[in-house]
């Protein structure tokens, strides 16, 4: 999820920051807020302007409950799903591993792709699944090109279907289907899940980044903070909500804002650049169910929902909100930068952190203490 800025030819972060040698990118909690400015989208029409976020969080209404180490890994853990009792993360190099939500020993999953570099899989982005399969892509950034792959869920070997042309920055299925988003390109593209040709659902798109499926829709951000949709099957895109836009000059790459989605509404984070006002994290009913609500003022790096609840991580804490709306409350803070997640069950919720400095062999020393790990917390304070 990095995000590299160019102002007038001055390389910079945006809202955020990069520990380098591979750290991951962490927007400040003043960052986003809800959607991107209108950026054009393929003739799309563009969408109303979001509400005016909250003044701010309510909560927390209570202690954090305490946090621990679920396992320690060799490498900067990017992304997190939990699948039946698995933990399964990203890492930034070494591929896909399990762990056991109970804790146990880590397992590889997908430790290469067949044809690409056998010393492991360059993840700066999420990844798919269901009950059976891994979908997944390689993509190390910039405008080097990366598999679109398949794995079994419990390990094996990995079957590549197409490359993406350059950054993926969100992957999604219908388990028929896989969707992907090359924002180098600006488009989405999809092909069949047993191989085949290639389709371009969407072009002409500026700064895609994120992706979620639901009912036949696309559901994406971009770097200008807006939230897109498009028929899956291809069709015009829609502005649903304007963000904030992008300053002058600007050029982003490696980005991939959050999103996330049940079966009722999308959920998504807006980070203004200038890092000041309007941070916040909506709620975005599918189709014409209504307008978008703000439940928080927060710039998210990882969003996750489950029944009742919306999870996010932003700047050292791991936070919680009511669908419905309602105050928020600090789930767990991290003494780390956070890097990956969160991920959730129906106890816990899971996250990756890595030390400071990045994790690689020409990167300094990280802080005593500091380690790549995936944490694990009680979704309630005791």
């Amino acid at each position: 999820m990095h995000r590299w800025l160019s102002w007038a030819g001055t390389m910079a972060l945006g809202a955020g920051m990069v520990t380098g040698c591979g750290g991951a990118s962490a927007p400040p909690e003043a960052a986003p807020s809800g959607g991107d400015a209108g950026v054009g989208v393929d003739g799309g029409p563009t969408g109303p302007t979001g509400p005016t976020g909250p003044t701010g969080p309510t909560g927390p209404t209570g202690p954090a409950a305490p946090a621990g180490i679920l396992t320690t890994l060799d490498d900067q853990p990017v992304a997190l799903a939990v699948v039946g009792k698995s933990v399964y993360v990203a890492l930034f190099i070494d591929g896909i591993v399990a762990v056991p939500t109970a804790g146990g020993p880590v397992t590889p999953i997908v430790p290469s792709v067949p044809g690409y570099s056998p010393l492991g899989v360059y993840f700066q982005n999420s990844f798919a699944f269901d009950r059976t399969s891994l979908y997944f892509s390689e993509s190390s950034g910039g405008y080097t090109s990366g598999p679109i792959a398949i794995a079994p869920i419990g390990g094996g070997t990995s079957t590549v279907l197409t490359s993406s042309l350059g950054f993926t920055a969100g992957i999604a299925t219908d388990s028929s289907t896989i969707y992907w988003v090359d924002q180098d390109q600006g488009t989405v593209n999809s092909i069949p899940v047993g191989g085949g040709t290639t389709t371009v659902v969407a072009s002409g798109l500026a700064t895609p980044g994120g992706l979620t499926l639901q009912a036949g829709t696309l559901y994406l951000t971009d770097a200008a903070g807006d939230l897109l949709s498009v028929p899956a099957s291809g069709g015009s895109v829609t502005t649903l909500l304007t963000g904030p836009g992008l300053p002058p000059n600007t050029e982003v790459a490696d980005y991939s804002p959050p999103i996330a989605a049940d079966d009722r509404n999308v959920y998504f984070s807006v980070c203004p650049f200038d890092g000041t006002t309007g941070a916040t994290l909506y709620r975005v009913p599918f189709g014409n169910g209504g307008p978008p609500t703000a439940l928080a003022s927060s710039c998210a790096s990882g969003i996750t929902v489950d029944a009742d609840t919306v999870y996010w991580t932003s700047s050292s804490t791991i936070n919680a909100v009511p669908i419905a709306g309602g105050p928020t409350r600090v789930v767990a803070t991290s003494a780390q930068l956070i890097s990956g997640g969160p991920a959730v069950d129906d106890e816990n919720v899971y996250w990756g952190v890595t030390p400071e400095l990045g994790s690689c062999e020409m990167c300094p020393p990280p802080p005593s203490g500091q380690v790549n790990a995936v944490m694990r917390s009680p979704k309630s304070p005791e």
